[in-house]
């Protein structure tokens, strides 16, 4: 479920094929509960609720409760253990359960009324999720988080304890390298098998953008949890642009320009960022057009200069 005030994920739903024994899977339990846990760790939901269903069967999850008002779910829960992670679950319903209606209501206008919080930073030895190539698990923290310093090219691994925003390629998260370098992640979500190339292709357009245009040659592509991903540097937006702001903004478009066209550029597509103590501005999220006559000047129109 996503609140679309929030624009951030609230709940958390597993279907399943109908099969004896669904409800006490450990897998099944086990992908619930890291659902849930992203929901509170990185997008900051309070009192994370989910729901294991096969529509025959139902179950109500949720983590160890913050809140007092979690108690007044019946009938009491049981302690239940996803791969030595602790969440907690209501006893299983079936579809006929007089029971289900009520707690299936109660259950959604919890989640419908979650309260979201900025998550904290995390800290040396706190559990964070952690993306290697083929694997997504949970980790502790290492290393103490350094902004001042980009990943090493040979990082493959990365921890991820933020979100930065989304779009219709994928996700953008707020991450680290084993060592603790800061950066954003951008992890493209491809549905099925058939997606994966298109993706990859994405991602592959994207880093030459950054490479070619931008000139940061730092920005790299590589596979994370099995999704093609794109490891950038954070970008600031200020909410006012000062002549040094404005003069970096004419260059980026001046650049931009020449290779593509944005038609659907706003001001919420440029960020900036300090390499070398040059002030750098880049064009994101936007869908790039072949270049056109005029471009440079339509483009500068519509960012107000």
């Amino acid at each position: 479920m996503k609140n679309l005030t929030l624009a951030v994920p609230i709940g958390a739903v597993e279907v399943k094929i109908p099969k004896a024994g669904v409800m006490d899977n450990g897998i099944f339990q086990g992908q619930l509960y890291d659902y849930m846990r992203i929901l509170r760790d990185i997008f900051g939901v309070q009192d994370v609720f989910g729901i294991m269903s096969t529509f025959e069967e139902w179950r109500f999850c949720w983590l160890p409760r913050r809140s007092p008002r979690l108690q007044h779910l019946q009938p009491q829960p049981q302690q239940q253990k996803a791969e030595d992670r602790i969440m907690l679950a209501s006893e299983t319903y079936n579809s006929s359960d007089k029971a289900l209606h009520e707690a299936l209501v109660y259950v959604l206008s919890q989640m419908a009324n979650a309260t979201v919080n900025q998550p904290e930073q995390p800290q040396p030895g706190d559990h964070c999720l952690f993306l290697e190539e083929k694997l997504l698990s949970w980790k502790p923290l290492p290393a103490a988080l350094d902004d001042t310093e980009f990943p090493a090219t040979q990082s493959t691994s990365f921890y991820v304890f933020g979100s930065l925003g989304s779009g219709a390629e994928g996700r953008v998260w707020r991450g680290c390298s084993t060592s603790g370098k800061v950066c954003a992640i951008k992890v493209y979500t491809a549905r099925v098998t058939t997606d994966v190339p298109t993706q990859e292709a994405a991602a592959q357009k994207e880093q030459e953008i950054w490479h070619t245009i931008f000139q940061e040659t730092r920005v790299k592509q590589l596979t994370l949890a099995n999704s093609p991903a794109l490891i950038m540097p954070i970008l600031a937006q200020p909410k006012s642009w000062d002549a040094n702001y404005k003069e970096a903004v004419r260059v980026a478009v001046k650049s931009y320009s020449a290779h593509y066209f944005a038609n659907d550029l706003k001001k919420e597509h440029v960020g900036f960022i300090e390499a070398s103590g040059l002030l750098k501005a880049i064009l994101f999220d936007t869908q790039p057009d072949d270049p056109r006559q005029g471009g440079e000047a339509e483009m500068l129109r519509k960012l107000g200069l």
